[in-house]
């Protein structure tokens, strides 16, 4: 059997589906940084609570000896 696939409605479908998953994505990683940021304010002293849960997308950068560089991120 010879079948032809209309492949616009296939990359139209596609794309659909990825808009949806990165939406569930970022919804979900709201949450879990919402989760993160409750949980380590409810187990540290007053003064060392966070005020802010950030997502880092990339790596940290780190030293040779795997240290993250922590003045490229303040």
């Amino acid at each position: 059997a010879m079948i032809h696939l209309n492949v616009e409605e296939i990359e139209n479908h596609f794309k659909s589906i990825k808009s949806e998953a990165r939406n569930f994505i970022n919804e979900k990683s709201e949450e879990i940084l919402k989760e993160i940021h409750r949980k380590v304010n409810e187990e540290v002293n007053k003064f060392s609570r966070l005020q802010l849960v950030v997502l880092q997308l990339e790596p940290f950068e780190k030293t040779p000896t795997k240290k993250i560089k922590r003045f490229l991120y303040v």
